[in-house]
């Protein structure tokens, strides 16, 4: 149980990450 709960936390991480990075692409290219 404890081992899928870290990996549920990772994919939180990753998937904030992916759009953090996203947003931040967006934003230095103006896109909308």
């Amino acid at each position: 149980m404890g081992e899928k709960n870290g990996q549920n936390l990772w994919g939180f991480v990753n998937s904030a990450l992916h759009l953090q990075s996203r947003l931040g692409k967006r934003k230095l290219r103006g896109d909308i």
